[in-house]
């Protein structure tokens, strides 16, 4: 994954990114990490400063691929 050189992003983007793959890895309730994500990237998107990152840094293709590993682990 690259870095975007915003410090603070890039230390919660990495910490997403590890959280999301060990709930995945431990096939455990995907609830609350998919709700951080979705927090992350609208905060992304809402600031004129950061809505390129996603795109600019290939985020978003990596976000896709952890929301719909994910989601199959969503408990109802």
């Amino acid at each position: 994954m690259r870095h975007c050189g915003i410090v603070e992003i890039d230390k919660e983007n990495k910490a997403i990114i590890k959280e999301a793959k060990q709930v995945v890895f431990k096939n455990g309730d995907a609830k609350e990490i998919l709700k951080k994500i979705e927090d992350f990237r609208m905060k992304l998107a809402y600031n004129k400063a950061t809505e390129s990152l996603e795109s600019n840094f290939g985020w978003t293709k990596i976000y896709a691929t952890l929301i719909d590993s994910l989601s199959k682990n969503t408990k109802t």
